[in-house]
């Protein structure tokens, strides 16, 4: 449904677009619920202003995961290229942290996003050195996490 409202104090009419929702996937919701948004074409039919902008939702969506969890709201440069590529990078790493954190830690790591990962893995101060042939590696004692690295018979199978 297509409605047509002027804001208080506003010069001109602005179209919305409603989408009344009745069910949740299987199961059918107590009251109705609706999702209002503002078009800027009113000349397009509902369909095709509800498709692309579901269309655009879902691309939207690809960026959340960098944007929330890694924090990559405020892109570094001003060309619109190098952001590309900027935000390429972000989901690249996320996806390498969600390997990490279902490859390589037990279940209890998996539940709290990535912010606790990137905290004590990723910024945690480590030493790196070689000593003979053999690289070691030597955190701090503050880092109270290294458990789950350290033993991995306690990993989930799968």
């Amino acid at each position: 449904m297509t409605v047509m409202h002027r804001p208080a104090g506003g010069a001109a009419m602005e179209t919305h677009v409603v989408i009344r929702r009745d069910w949740d996937w299987a199961q059918l919701l107590l009251q109705p619920v609706y999702t209002v948004t503002l078009v800027s074409r009113d000349d397009w039919g509902v369909a095709e202003v509800v498709r692309r902008h579901r269309c655009k939702q879902g691309q939207e969506n690809a960026f959340k995961g960098p944007l929330t969890e890694l924090g990559l709201h405020h892109p570094p440069c001003k060309s619109y290229n190098a952001n590309q590529a900027f935000y390429w990078c972000g989901q690249l790493a996320q996806l390498l942290l969600m390997m990490l954190q279902y490859k390589v830690l037990p279940v209890k790591a998996r539940m709290h996003g990535l912010g606790p990962l990137i905290r004590d893995f990723v910024r945690s101060v480590g030493l790196l050195r070689k000593q003979g042939r053999q690289w070691t590696m030597l955190f701090g004692r503050s880092n109270h996490r290294l458990d789950w690295l350290l033993r991995p018979e306690r990993l989930e199978p799968g």
